[in-house]
């Protein structure tokens, strides 16, 4: 009998556990008030579409206002790069009037210069040659790049036979020539003719100085430059029979012969390399 009722008390105990776990359960359903969970997601779902509404909204203004101020603003753009690009043109071209010439002194410079020049000319010839020279020194004070100058002085040193000074104002000549930075105008053909110039003068210095293989190399790259100029191709056999350079003396001679056949030294110049 008492088999029969233990199963009884446990269901009835499995019931009173189940009521209790239930009970709590909705205690805490209670305490939540569907009706505001609806009204919240309710509220949030609006906000979303307001929110959405509002930026689409200010895409189409964005879009409007860029359609309407681009054309402006390039505008504003064009006018202020043109007008900037004006100035810039006008500040060049005063820059241009009001300055002196490039590698030119200025005017009242130029005729101190001139000045000092005909005077250094004028003690030239009168057998001063040292006051000449300060008179150069003194242009060369005034403008650094004035070629005839320093070709004065070359001149000034030689006549002093101070050969090694005149070789190496030559050689600052050769210098300044190739910069292009000098007062003389260097236009068509008058840079290679004052380079051949000073390399010809420079062979002779040499000479004098007793290099006669820097002689010969200087009068080359004078005739490289005026390769039909008599007076280049005459030193050349010159130098050329000194060094007993015989393949050389020969290739001068034949180009003498057709830059100059009438010249009177051309026998002469045969017997001599015969003799090599």
């Amino acid at each position: 009998m008492y088999y029969d009722i233990i199963p009884f008390i446990i269901i009835v105990m499995c019931l009173a556990i189940i009521i209790l776990i239930v009970s709590r359960k909705l205690s805490a359903l209670k305490i939540l008030d569907t009706s505001t969970l609806v009204e919240e997601k309710e509220s949030k779902t609006k906000k979303k579409i307001v929110a959405d509404r509002y930026l689409r909204k200010l895409s189409s203004v964005k879009r409007g206002l860029i359609i309407v101020f681009k054309p402006l603003f390039a505008l504003v753009t064009n006018i202020t790069r043109n007008f900037y690009t004006r100035v810039l043109e006008l500040e060049e071209k005063y820059k241009q009037q009001s300055a002196p010439k490039e590698n030119q002194p200025p005017v009242n410079i130029e005729n101190q210069i001139q000045e000092l020049s005909q005077k250094a000319d004028a003690l030239t010839k009168a057998g001063n040659l040292n006051e000449a020279e300060e008179n150069c020194i003194k242009i060369l004070e005034l403008d650094s790049r004035n070629l005839d100058t320093y070709q004065k002085l070359a001149d000034l040193y030689n006549e002093q036979k101070d050969y090694t000074k005149t070789k190496a104002t030559f050689e600052y000549i050769v210098k300044l020539i190739k910069s292009k930075k000098i007062s003389k105008d260097l236009s068509g053909g008058n840079y290679n003719h004052l380079l051949a110039e000073c390399y010809e003068k420079l062979c002779a210095t040499s000479q004098l100085l007793h290099e006669d293989r820097e002689c010969l190399a200087y009068i080359k790259k004078a005739i490289s430059l005026e390769p039909n100029n008599p007076k280049y191709l005459d030193l050349l056999l010159k130098i050329s029979i000194i060094l007993k350079d015989k393949s050389v003396a020969i290739k001068a001679l034949r180009a003498l012969k057709k830059a100059d056949p009438a010249n009177q030294k051309l026998p002469d110049f045969e017997n001599e390399i015969k003799k090599l």
